[in-house]
């Protein structure tokens, strides 16, 4: 786009708020109530959402035995469901994953507005003058802050499965020279490529023009407005909050960012970011029309569009739905498991009215059990006897080949009380209870969030270890076979994470 079309969008923006569906306030039924010291909630009823299709929702999850952690509706303002699935801690802190990126577009929405960044069609390089870009391609220059944005920066990034750049970069020294220093694949523009290390170039563009880390500007022109108090946000090695990823938020929290977006920027009389910035961020800047019944129909800025509804969606089932029409955003989070089917087929659907309906206590009473014994950990099943090679390995540490994730060694041990899995992991010890009885045990994991572990034997010398890291979005499958001294362990990851499988010797 040009830049003479830039202005002529600009001109029109305010006529163009329907583009995103949203409705005014005067045009809404009632006043709608803003969470300042934390959510007002309601029945589903009252809110025009059928109890019975929320219990039908739960039941199915349930049935499924999907590994969702939280389910969090808000409608006109009121949270009319907030469940919580065990092994989850309800309102503990939980990985976006990339709906991070959604909250990185927030801050350079909210950077536009103050005038640190241009707009959107300002050069990132212009962005980083104190950093040497490497190759001599031109076309790098002509990367503007849109393209990262909408994910058509050109770069050499995304363009096979994986994720690889986004892992080379974490390992790199530096993330932000790292990505600058990507050759180019086409033309900015040219076409959509997943790009996670571009994304955190936009979070480096926020620390060059604040002077401040993006969490340090993120708690004073967003958090601290919305009345977000706990967050964990990891930084790379010169200080840069990762801008695609790894943002830990409680869900309700989540739902504060979506209900930002859903009354277009403005926070309780507060503009928090331009009314033109989230028109911007709902418009479709590129389409994939070979995807006619997926929820990925188009890319906003740093949002996944489908008609009416605005995803930000992360790895393992992370999700901020913002839904104007009917006033709702729902918030899901979990560790690999049917986030689209649950959106489309059952939660949208149970907004079967605009206005209240008449009042269904018995449904009412259904879905708090339901909500009751999600939270519940499940029965324990019967602990069949250890065999002899427990007792052989117990206690013995296993030093690991090198693997991607630095899985460093293991050591089961089964005896002295409760079993327990100890790993090192990169520098970071852990230490975890392990439930033989097919029930997680909880144990302080990574950043000090919750993990739950459980395991069993399947033959004399195979033992299969399930973790899921919760908060930290991860859940790793761990087969483990003991030959001698000798341990192989082949590691599945059901978030979408690539797999693992080492082996290692047991320490003299």
């Amino acid at each position: 786009m040009s830049r003479t079309t830039e202005l002529l969008v600009t001109i029109v923006l305010s006529a163009s708020a329907a583009l995103c569906g949203a409705a005014t306030d005067e045009a809404l039924p009632g006043r709608r109530p803003w969470p300042k010291d934390g959510w007002p909630t309601s029945t589903p009823e009252e809110q025009g959402i059928d109890s019975r299709k929320l219990v039908a929702t739960l039941d199915s999850i349930r049935a499924a035995r999907d590994r969702i952690h939280s389910l969090t509706i808000v409608r006109n303002g009121y949270v009319v469901l907030d469940a919580a699935f065990f092994p989850y801690e309800p309102g503990g802190l939980h990985d976006l994953a990339s709906c991070t990126k959604s909250f990185t577009s927030a801050l350079v929405g909210a950077a536009i507005g103050k005038g640190l960044i241009r707009g959107v069609w300002q050069p990132i390089l212009e962005l980083f003058p104190r950093h040497a870009v490497s190759g001599g391609d031109p076309r790098k220059r002509d990367i503007l802050v849109e393209h990262l944005l909408t994910m058509t920066s050109g770069l050499n990034c995304g363009l096979v499965p994986g994720e690889v750049e986004m892992f080379q970069q974490q390992g790199s020294r530096d993330w932000v020279q790292f990505a600058l220093n990507l050759e180019m694949a086409q033309p900015p523009g040219a076409g959509f490529a997943y790009c996670s290390p571009g994304v955190h170039l936009l979070a480096g563009t926020i620390q060059e023009t604040s002077r401040m880390s993006p969490l340090e500007f993120a708690r004073e022109n967003l958090l601290e407005p919305l009345g977000i108090k706990d967050v964990i946000w990891p930084a790379d090695p010169q200080g840069v909050n990762c801008g695609s990823g790894d943002l830990r938020l409680r869900p309700l929290d989540m739902a504060r960012l979506g209900y930002l977006y859903l009354r277009r920027g403005e926070w309780d009389g507060t503009r928090l970011l331009p009314e033109e910035w989230v028109v911007e961020s709902f418009k479709p800047h590129f389409e994939f029309p070979d995807q006619p019944n997926e929820l990925h129909r188009g890319y906003g800025y740093l949002w996944w569009l489908w008609p009416g509804v605005y995803r930000a969606s992360g790895r393992g089932g992370q999700v901020i739905a913002v839904w104007p029409e009917k006033d709702m955003v729902v918030v899901m989070t979990g560790a690999g498991y049917r986030a689209q089917d649950i959106l489309l087929s059952h939660i949208l659907p149970a907004a079967v009215a605009d206005q209240p309906l008449p009042e269904d206590r018995e449904a009412l009473d259904l879905l708090q059990a339901r909500i009751d014994e999600a939270k519940r950990a499940p029965n324990p099943s019967p602990v069949p006897p250890l065999p002899a090679m427990a007792g052989r390995i117990s206690g013995k540490t296993y030093r690991l080949s090198p693997n991607w994730i630095g899985l460093g060694s293991l050591r089961l041990t089964f005896s002295g009380g409760e079993p327990r899995l100890d790993a090192m992991l990169g520098q970071e010890p852990l230490s975890l209870a392990v439930g033989l009885d097919n029930v997680y045990r909880i144990s302080p994991g990574r950043f000090g969030l919750p993990a739950g572990c459980r395991g069993s034997w399947k033959s004399d010398s195979v033992f299969v270890a399930e973790l899921d890291e919760i908060g930290n979005n991860a859940y790793w499958r761990m087969t483990m076979t003991f030959t001698g001294d000798r341990l192989v362990v082949d590691i599945q990851e059901g978030t979408g994470l690539p797999g693992v499988k080492a082996e290692g010797r047991a320490d003299p």
